[in-house]
């Protein structure tokens, strides 16, 4: 008897028909979809406008972002480090993103572009994909407002090529978006069956379909950012009112202008969030620190929404 669940069993039965060429029916399409969502889009080649038809295309992007994962996962590193020497009792819920950057360095195939190739090749059976593997491609020009984003419908974190193994703000963009995969890790851990999946997959449907942000998500990454950015500072960041922009942008070697748009958001969240440094993922966010999130992505031009426990959607 299989200790599987059904929600499990019907997604490895989707795998099993396309490796067979058989097309799987409603259930285990949409189980395969929110289980291994990348694995349908490079296997078919459909479902992600981002991965180019041509393999010449395919491969000069996978060189980049060899490249550009080489220096997230250095950055990253790097920046676990600093944050290390200022003090030797970091708090796990600060750690967690980088342990999560660390856990996904077992993914082989964690450039999409190289595991859309190897599918081309009939090679994708031979690289197992661990669970809750998530995946880098290049931001490219639609995503150029933007310094790093992840999109939960395929696990796909978008970062700029020019990311610097030598920037403390870049590393901490993207411990950000580390938090955003761990939350969706706790998300599809729970799915069990496959009207579960279906539930899930409408929630991600109706995201996708504008520019809409989930406030109960960005609230915690946005405060694990602050405090990691806390630290890489010496604690500096605790007196925000006291600390200049500049001041900011020289101690995270924020350079770019994107860069520096990143610090400049970092010290208006600190001035809202006095006492950031203390909270804990079981703690409430106070209602400033709250409103200047919701007045950050407004003005972005995202849809706001709060989820409730039941995981409905409504609009802020």
């Amino acid at each position: 008897m299989s200790d599987k669940n059904e929600f499990e069993l019907a997604s490895e039965r989707a795998i099993a028909k396309l490796h067979d060429g058989e097309t799987p029916n409603s259930d285990e399409g949409v189980s395969l979809f929110v289980r291994f969502p990348f694995y349908w889009q490079c296997l078919t080649g459909q479902g992600d406008p981002d991965l180019p038809s041509g393999k010449q295309e395919l491969q000069s992007r996978a060189e980049k972002t060899d490249r550009m994962i080489q220096e997230i996962e250095n950055g990253v590193s790097g920046l676990r480090a600093k944050i290390m020497a200022v003090t030797d009792n970091v708090p796990p819920h600060i750690l967690s993103p980088f342990n999560r950057v660390e856990r996904n360095v077992n993914n082989p195939l964690r450039n999409k572009y190289r595991l859309r190739i190897v599918s081309m090749e009939n090679r994708l059976s031979q690289y197992p994909i661990p669970k809750n593997a998530y995946f880098y491609m290049l931001a490219g020009e639609q995503r150029k407002d933007s310094a790093a984003s992840y999109r939960e419908a395929d696990r796909t974190e978008f970062t700029r090529e020019y990311f610097s193994r030598n920037s403390s703000i870049d590393a901490l963009v993207a411990t950000h978006e580390a938090v955003h995969i761990l939350q969706d890790d706790v998300a599809r851990d729970v799915i069990t069956t496959v009207d579960q999946a279906k539930s899930y997959h409408q929630r991600l449907d109706f995201l996708a379909k504008g520019k809409r942000v989930v406030i109960n998500g960005e609230l915690p990454a946005y405060t694990r950012e602050l405090q990691i950015a806390n630290l890489a500072m010496d604690r500096r960041l605790q007196q925000p009112r006291q600390l200049s922009l500049d001041k900011i942008i020289e101690d995270l070697g924020a350079t770019h202008p994107d860069q520096q748009k990143v610090a400049e958001i970092i010290h208006r969240l600190a001035i809202a969030f006095p006492g950031f440094e203390h909270h804990l993922p079981s703690h409430a966010f106070e209602g400033p620190f709250v409103e200047e999130i919701i007045t950050l992505h407004r003005g972005n031009g995202y849809e706001i929404f709060n989820q409730l426990p039941d995981g409905t959607l409504e609009p802020v």
